[in-house]
């Protein structure tokens, strides 16, 4: 039942999963479209001189005629990379292509600030009154960008795969497409303004469609890297931080956008002082935002409780279905015992009917050993089957020792132990494990005459130390010693030991010399221990 319900939640998220993929997919095909579309458009209006093809207003400036070629070809590329695989001879093809267009611009960038380009462009349209403007050199950004895009395109040529190297390829290319989407945004926010980004400096701007293209190319970049990379990784999923980062983030730019077209709009048609005008615009934005924040908030707030409720739903059936796994195991194992009970009874009547023939004697011994080492295998489970169940608590670790100590078969152990008000974060059978150490000393220690339990820190960690007296541990068995199963007696004891305290991160290893006597340490992380003041 549960594999079915564990196969079925697999597939379900493959299913969203292979969505998600493909969503992605057809989105970066439209992004690298409307590349090609901006980069067509803007170079017949450029030619034609058809204003809204080429630069949007008469003002503007237009994108250069090998501009629009580039990104015709970037957008083509991203489009056709994202839907078909390319054969290993088209991508060599491909990728010749984008680096001797890379290398071409590169050239150009230090070229472009002296005021010279390549190949050459009007960069303004017939009758434009942007003719009298005084820049005589370029901004090289259009050739950055394109540099950028060339090495985007590179890195998605390559990144095909979930190797750890793939992924650090996809986290590269999405880091690249927000750069160059960033940048060509700011330079479409200039123009949107009115104000378009180096007017009135000494350097000629970017034209209008070259930075929309930018942006979409940049964008397809982004999508193409998927949800597992930078930096949609931190937007996916359904953890509270990408909740809120998909909230807050466009929250605060759609502010800010609204907060400039208000002023721009209050100042063009009211002659307001500045002053005023601030806190006018301050007013009517906080409560916009407060209205938005609250609207957004409450759905926010909703989803979350939901998925609190259903956590919660899933804890109590979780705890529900062990409730009635332990009852079954406790009937079972009472059973069980019941019954080997019994079969120990019928061979002790059989080995003394067989008292004579010492062959028999021999067989019935091992068959009765074999049936005790069962009857400890399955009261071991009574103990595992506790473990966890229910919520570590603190425990005065002097006054836990003290009393173990005093419990039979520990009678001629001398116990010194001095760990005074220390107290242990760990699971309610932490008790269990004194007493594994300490029969494991009195069992296997051989003279264990002493046993010495006391507290030390170790930078943020602090230490347990149990030691004995007794014949040590062999350097062989050291690592064994943990091990379920491994042991003289019924091998559970040190495992059950480490099961316990694994429970609240607490970690023991025997550090004693053989011959010397067993040294455990109980390793505590920070936090996990506190020794309160004597009051």
């Amino acid at each position: 039942m549960a594999e079915e319900a564990a196969r079925s939640e697999k597939e379900r998220s493959d299913r969203q999963e292979d969505v998600q993929n493909l969503l992605y997919v057809r989105l970066t095909a439209v992004l690298g479209v409307l590349t090609a579309i901006i980069g067509t458009t803007g170079m017949i209006g450029e030619q034609t001189a058809i204003v809204p093809l080429g630069s949007l207003f008469l003002s503007y400036f237009s994108i250069a005629f090998s501009t629009a070629l580039i990104w015709i070809f970037f957008g083509a590329v991203l489009a056709y990379l994202s839907i078909w695989p390319t054969p290993a001879r088209g991508r060599s093809i491909i990728v010749a292509g984008i680096s001797l267009i890379a290398i071409i611009e590169a050239l150009e960038i230090p070229l472009n600030v002296l005021g010279i380009r390549v190949f050459g462009r009007t960069g303004i349209l017939p009758g434009s009154s942007a003719i009298e403007y005084p820049a005589t050199s370029y901004f090289p950004v259009g050739p950055v960008l394109i540099v950028a895009a060339a090495v985007a395109l590179i890195l998605l040529v390559k990144a095909s795969g979930k190797s750890a190297h793939q992924k650090r390829t996809r986290d590269a290319l999405g880091m690249t497409g927000s750069f160059i989407a960033i940048v060509s945004f700011m330079f479409i926010l200039g123009y949107l303004y009115g104000v378009p980004f180096l007017y009135g400096t000494p350097f000629i701007p970017i034209g209008v469609a070259s930075a929309l293209a930018g942006f979409c190319t940049g964008s397809g970049f982004v999508t193409d890297a998927g949800p597992s990379a930078v930096p949609l990784r931190y937007f996916s999923g359904t953890s509270v931080r990408s909740r809120l980062l998909r909230t807050i983030i466009p929250l605060v730019f759609v502010f800010f956008l609204l907060d400039n077209i208000l002023d721009v709009v209050i100042s063009s048609y009211f002659n307001i002082q500045g002053a005023l005008l601030f806190s006018l615009t301050a007013v009517i934005f906080s409560l916009v935002a407060s209205l938005a924040v609250g609207h957004l908030s409450k759905g926010l707030s909703m989803k979350l409780e939901a998925e609190e409720k259903r956590r919660k739903q899933t804890e109590e059936a979780l705890r529900e279905a062990n409730k009635k796994l332990n009852l079954l195991n406790s009937i079972t194992r009472h059973d069980i015992l019941n019954q080997l009970m019994v079969i120990d009874g019928y061979l002790e009547i059989f080995q003394e009917e067989c008292h004579g023939d010492e062959k028999l004697r021999i067989y019935f011994d091992r068959i009765i050993q074999s049936t005790k080492m069962i009857e400890h295998q399955i009261s071991f489970t009574k103990f595992y089957q506790e473990l966890g169940v229910q919520a570590p608590v603190w425990h005065r670790v002097q006054s836990v020792a003290e009393r173990i100590s005093r419990m039979s078969g520990f009678e001629k152990i001398r116990f010194t132990i001095s760990t005074e008000s220390l107290e242990v974060f760990a699971d309610p059978l932490f008790e269990k494990v004194f007493f594994n150490l300490f029969d494991n000393a009195v069992r296997h220690g051989e003279h264990v005459s002493e046993i010495h339990v006391r507290f030390e820190r170790k930078e943020k960690e602090g230490v347990i130390i149990v030691e004995d007296n007794g014949v040590g541990v062999s350097t062989e068995d050291k690592p064994k010693i943990f091990q379920r199963g491994y042991g003289k007696h019924t091998g559970f004891g040190l495992f059950l030991t480490k099961e316990i305290l694994t429970i609240t991160g607490v970690t023991i290893q025997e550090t004693g010399k053989p011959g010397q006597g067993a040294r455990f340490e109980l390793i505590v992380p920070s936090g996990g221990f506190r020794v309160l003041s004597a009051t």
